[in-house]
């Protein structure tokens, strides 16, 4: 790798020309943090759906809530980040930082008291919003 990059050395050296271009939105990261974002929303507001629409899911295993909004969450927070390393390259390093430390917070005290938060019951359904156990899909 270092030969190709001498290689490519010229007025301006390959590094510089190769940190230049890593600076600049690329259309390639453009559509990750949309979809990212997209299906984590989707995700976080209607996870049946999701996992009845999403082709091979349902053949995974029974529904869980709580993990496709975990997921989801996930999901949320790399788009986001990919959207901010986008426009502020800058930040990318920070970025990358603040999810190891997320991933981490969830082997803690801090993470079990954030799984173990239920917001109150839906009416509607006589159930709880969140912390549901695996449930049987729906047969159509």
């Amino acid at each position: 790798m270092v030969g190709a990059l001498l290689e490519e050395a010229g007025d301006e050296s390959a590094l510089q020309r190769r940190g230049r271009l890593a600076s600049k939105p690329s259309s390639r990261w453009g559509g990750r943090w949309l979809f990212l974002s997209a299906n984590g929303t989707f995700m976080l507001v209607a996870p049946l759906t999701w996992y009845e629409l999403v082709p091979g899911v349902t053949d995974t295993g029974f529904f869980n809530q709580h993990f496709v909004r975990d997921i989801g969450m996930i999901q949320l927070f790399l788009g986001v980040a990919f959207g901010l390393g986008l426009f502020r390259p800058e930040r990318r390093v920070d970025l990358t930082h603040l999810h190891r430390g997320d991933i981490a917070s969830r082997s803690t005290v801090a993470g079990s008291l954030k799984h173990s938060l239920d917001p109150g019951d839906d009416p509607r359904r006589g159930r709880r919003l969140f912390n549901q156990p695996a449930q049987k899909p729906r047969l159509k």
